[in-house]
């Protein structure tokens, strides 16, 4: 016996899915989602060495056409740390946001990697004024960044104690855009940070001092780090806008008012460094 076609089925799920109907790679109405915001950790170190400029001595490099974030510390012995004046690798490093309390500063630069070169290292001049201590961390993201205004808010706080927290507005958007915080503090015991990929935990040893960046996908307003034994400490929390720049999605699918990305090229995983 012969069976009759099934367009009767084929009818229904059409009419079910109405304007859900899956599209593919249709220019009309596919559309590209943005990369992914994905951090890297490049470079941290720390110096107690007494210095009113310090060359970063060891190899490095950062990727061409990626977006840095350096987040820096410094300690007088007495008076407000200078805002350092920051060069090297051929990056236009500029100054984001800085906090100083009591004898500490943080400062967080930025700087789009369009030509960078092996030399010169970075270089933190503080304009003749002797830092106890410094450390500095650079994080890069290789595409998803918005290149007009990577950093849509910035705000800083400082306290005594165990526990350093930022308080951020809510995110312009709350799923792409990413969480930065940092935190620099003045006793030498390690630091356990709220956001999920922590970059790295420099301390300078016998000087007593600590800074740790750390970063997340998505909005979180109250970034905040802990640690054991009070001490001084300054915050930063950022916001970091999503983008579309660097490395796009090959394929797109649009069902109905969401597009889902099928596959994306250019990204690696997240590395982290932890130094102690």
């Amino acid at each position: 016996m012969l069976r009759r076609p099934r367009y009767l089925l084929v009818l229904v799920v059409v009419a079910a899915l109405g304007a859900g109907v899956a599209v593919i790679d249709d220019p009309a109405v596919a559309q590209v989602e943005p990369q992914p915001i994905v951090f890297h950790h490049v470079f941290s170190d720390g110096d107690g060495g007494n210095k009113a400029s310090y060359t970063i001595p060891d190899a490095y490099a950062f990727t061409q056409g990626s977006y840095v974030l350096m987040v820096s510390a410094s300690v007088v012995s007495a008076g407000t740390p200078n805002v350092p004046t920051v060069t090297g690798k051929n990056l236009n490093w500029q100054l984001v946001g800085t906090s100083a309390s009591g004898t500490m500063r943080v400062a967080v630069y930025q700087a789009w990697a369009d030509n960078p070169q092996a030399s010169p290292n970075v270089t933190f001049d503080f304009a003749g004024q002797t830092q106890l201590r410094s450390s500095r961390s650079f994080f890069e993201a290789r595409g998803g960044i918005d290149r007009q205004a990577p950093v849509r808010r910035i705000a800083f706080s400082s306290g005594t104690g165990t526990t350093a927290q930022v308080a951020l507005p809510g995110f312009a958007n709350p799923v792409a855009n990413a969480a930065v915080f940092g935190v620099a503090k003045s006793n030498s015991s390690t630091i356990t940070q709220e956001l999920a990929n922590e970059i790295a935990d420099i301390g300078t040893g016998a000087e007593q001092h600590r800074l740790s960046p750390a970063w997340e996908l998505g909005e979180e307003t109250t970034p905040s780090a802990s640690w054991s034994g009070s001490s001084n400490w300054i915050a930063v929390g950022l916001e970091i806008s999503a983008g579309t720049d660097g490395p796009t999605p090959t394929t797109t699918t649009t069902v109905g008012p969401t597009t889902t990305t099928l596959g994306t090229g250019g990204l690696d995983g997240w590395i982290g460094c932890s130094m102690t």
